[in-house]
């Protein structure tokens, strides 16, 4: 029979704490980890107690003493930064077996991340310790061993799994032997306890790398979730935060994201997002909230320090998007528009394959289309709110409207008070899809027509029928959707078609197809369904699983951005580009004319009419945000 080891609570204490990550545990921790060195020192110089058996085959320690250090067969290097054109002498290890000694060659070790590497040859410690050069500090180098264990967080899971039975505790070369628990005992068990915490000490960088992401979702309904779970797919992150002002969703959500993550743990709950923010403990905020939703919440959490990964349109009105877009820039942050399209296999594929390699030839129009029905039908009465949902917040700043059952969950995109009906919805895939398969940037000119032509019956106020052509001059992007009727093409109904002189390119999320002029191979592709490496998406309940593939190469482009502080695929101003655009399109609409926009000024050129309709009044209290003061 085994019993818990107090050295299993300390590492774990140390896991949850954040030491590893800069953050200095409890004074009685600090003072039992401070012990640890010392610790070592008794535990390599009595190596013949019963306790401690050595084990040959095995790298011992560098935290012993300088003899057994100098046995170790480990040479130190500092891996030198690529900013600094000059080199440091490298520090060395003093021989004496002093406490004093030793904490100062931890705190000299501190300045730079220690890589431990196996040497060919032996030496004294101090002449390996004066042969040691700066190395560049790549990124494969967190897989070096440190004293014979991975290094950062793994030195730590390590360490802490194989002290978890107590009868046998093998550490980095030693075994530990059961025995009568004393101080002296708990003393040398603290030694092994050294090699995960000094671990810690010589390599900030490569933990700060391995360090477990912190994240929270505002917003857990349908997209929300699905989002999320394809994270949970590609990197094992902690969700530690939900918000929703339904209550009952809320609780569903956390629920589910218990079972799925891997720590089973059960995420906070939040009915206000910004009681969500006030802890500041995230490092990736997830906003996934109807689109009137999107700015407040995406703008705070950059400026709590989190990281953000937003649905699209990113705002409900212009100068909303202005605002994200300057916070982005003005605090650092990596920002993610969930528009997939530009993470999706196949279309990447008919860029690659198609466009960039000339078939097409010279492309001078694209019509981009949905035909699908999916605008609301129903005329539902007004009713009070479920007691579960405070409607109050829902609402937030947009107009508050009576509710009825279109208004929440999911059929909220009914009304323009929450966003920009199908051209902000379905609009914004296609055209953002076209814009960086072809590199488009701004278009010179947006001119629109539309309205309620054929169901005028619903509840829904947003247009059955609109037409938009957004202008580049000597390239037309003109898009279309109908909620009645046929579609022209079955096959594509939510499409885009590329016209070429030399061929045609159709693309939807679901394939594409090349069909050259004059002869020539055509060509096809389909989505890209991963069911052998996450049969889950097969039964997930409400998942688009043509989006499950490019929405985890979205979450995967966007933490390498996040890593390395660069833009991502769909950074946020891509993002406001394309959903400014399709706004911009239903303003020209409201307007009747053609509008020029200046994304300079961030007006619409020669027209003050339209300049006063980029930005929506906000119902008190609520302050609408200034790309200038956010």
């Amino acid at each position: 029979m085994t019993s818990t080891c107090p050295m299993v609570v300390l590492l774990n204490h140390l896991n949850s704490s954040g030491m590893c990550h800069g953050i200095r545990p409890p004074r009685p921790m600090t003072r039992l980890i401070d012990m640890a060195p010392m610790a070592l020192n008794a535990f390599t110089e009595r190596r013949s107690n019963r306790l401690v058996r050595p084990r040959p085959d095995h790298v011992r320690s560098p935290l012993g003493s300088a003899e057994a250090f100098a046995r170790s067969n480990v040479t130190v290097t500092w891996p030198s930064r690529a900013s600094q054109s000059h080199t440091r002498e490298p520090a060395t290890v003093p021989s004496q077996k002093s406490d004093r000694a030793l904490r100062g060659f931890m705190n000299r070790s501190a300045r730079r991340p220690l890589v431990l590497r196996p040497s060919a040859k032996r030496s004294d410690p101090e002449s390996i310790l004066r042969a040691a050069q700066p190395q560049r500090n790549a990124q494969s180098e967190t897989t070096a061993l440190v004293a014979g264990i991975p290094p950062c967080r793994k030195a730590l899971n390590a360490v802490t799994s194989s002290l978890a039975p107590y009868s046998r505790l093998p550490v980095s070369g030693f075994s530990v032997t059961k025995n009568a628990m004393n101080r002296r005992g708990f003393l040398r068990m603290g030694a092994a306890t050294g090699l995960a915490v000094t671990a810690a000490s010589y390599l900030p960088i490569t933990f700060a790398a391995e360090k477990t992401r912190r994240v929270g979702l505002i917003g857990t309904g349908w997209y929300g979730k699905s989002s999320l779970f394809r994270l949970l797919q590609v990197e094992p992150v902690e969700v530690v935060s939900l918000c929703d002002v339904d209550r009952r969703m809320l609780a569903e959500a956390a629920e589910m994201v218990a079972e799925r993550q891997k720590s089973k743990k059960k995420p906070r709950t939040y009915s206000d997002w910004r009681e969500m923010l006030k802890e500041k403990d995230l490092d990736i905020v997830m906003v996934s909230t109807p689109d009137h939703w999107h700015a407040l919440p995406s703008i705070a959490a950059m400026q709590a320090g989190a990281d953000v990964y937003c649905e699209k349109p990113i705002s409900v009105d212009v100068v909303e998007g202005q605002a994200m877009l300057a916070a982005a820039r003005k605090y650092g942050r990596v920002v993610q528009i969930n528009t997939q399209r530009r993470s999706t296999p196949h279309l990447i594929e008919a860029r690659d394959k198609v466009l960039r390699e000339g078939k097409l030839g010279k492309i001078a129009h694209v019509e981009i289309c949905c035909y699908w029905h999916m605008r609301a039908r129903e005329n539902p009465p007004d009713t009070e709110p479920p007691e579960y949902l405070d409607y109050e917040m829902w609402t937030g700043p947009a107009p508050m409207r009576p509710y009825n059952k279109l208004v929440h969950p999911r059929s909220w995109r009914a009304f323009m008070e929450y966003g920009n009906g199908i051209v902000g919805d379905m609009c914004i895939h296609m055209f953002d899809m076209v814009r960086w398969l072809l590199e488009l940037g701004w278009p010179k000119r947006i001119s629109s027509s539309g309205g309620i032509l054929v169901d005028k019956a619903s509840r829904a106020n947003i247009t059955d029928t609109q037409i938009a052509t957004f202008d580049y001059g000597d390239l037309q992007v003109v898009w279309k959707h109908r909620t009645w009727g046929e579609a022209p093409d079955p096959k594509y109904p939510w499409s885009a078609t590329i016209y070429g002189d030399k061929g045609t390119l159709k693309a939807s999320v679901f394939s594409y197809d090349f069909t050259p002029l004059g002869g020539g191979e055509p060509m096809h592709g389909d989505a890209v369904y991963e069911y052998d490496k996450y049969p889950e998406d097969r039964t997930e309940k409400d998942l688009e699983r043509h989006c499950a593939a490019p929405m985890r190469r979205h979450w995967q482009n966007f933490l390498a951005a996040v890593d390395s502080r660069t833009r991502p695929v769909a950074d946020i101003e891509q993002g406001f580009i394309s959903s400014a655009s399709c706004i911009l399109a239903n303003i020209a609409m409201s307007v009747g004319r053609t509008l020029q926009y200046d994304p300079e000024k961030g007006i619409v050129t020669d027209d003050p009419e339209a300049t006063r309709l980029l930005k929506r009044p906000y119902r008190s209290p609520w302050v609408h945000p200034d790309p200038a003061t956010v």
